[in-house]
């Protein structure tokens, strides 16, 4: 009987312990080898894009993403990405001259937090495009536009 008893707090423990480490945030520190491309031209350029905080993992509701994204080397955000299906999601927000919030960009970064999609509008008026976009890791348009379709196809 005692043997049943300890068997059973063991497994109690190992579940809770199970379910503390499963919730507790995850920091992670991720950088992207990225690319700059534009679907009205034929820009690209290539940049590095960082991403540095808190994962949370949930079993209820939707897991996120809490940190800063680093773009260009100076262009640093606040970003709280949640979990949609099977990629984190988000906008990109600043303060106007008169403190109002606008949003100034959107960020998907797939499920296992390995590619990146974004589009700023301080990116677009940094290099004049129009219509620009970054996706990573890529070395090209070509592969940033492969990455864009595989984040959104769950991949």
């Amino acid at each position: 009987m005692k043997k049943k008893w300890i068997l059973s707090s063991i497994i109690v423990i190992a579940l809770i312990y199970g379910l503390y480490d499963y919730h507790r945030p995850r920091y992670v520190e991720l950088s992207f080898n990225s690319v700059i491309f534009s679907l009205k031209s034929d820009f690209e350029n290539s940049i590095v894009v960082s991403m540095k905080g808190d994962q949370y993992n949930s079993r209820i509701g939707n897991g996120m993403f809490i940190g800063e994204l680093s773009i260009d080397g100076d262009l640093r955000y606040n970003v709280k990405l949640t979990e949609e299906g099977k990629l984190y999601a988000g906008s990109i927000i600043a303060k106007d001259s008169n403190n109002n919030t606008i949003n100034i960009g959107s960020v998907d970064v797939s499920h296992d937090l390995d590619k990146i999609w974004l589009q700023l509008d301080n990116i677009n008026e940094r290099y004049s495009l129009s219509e620009g976009y970054i996706a990573g890791p890529a070395n090209s348009a070509s592969e940033a536009k492969g990455i864009s379709r595989m984040i959104y196809n769950g991949k």
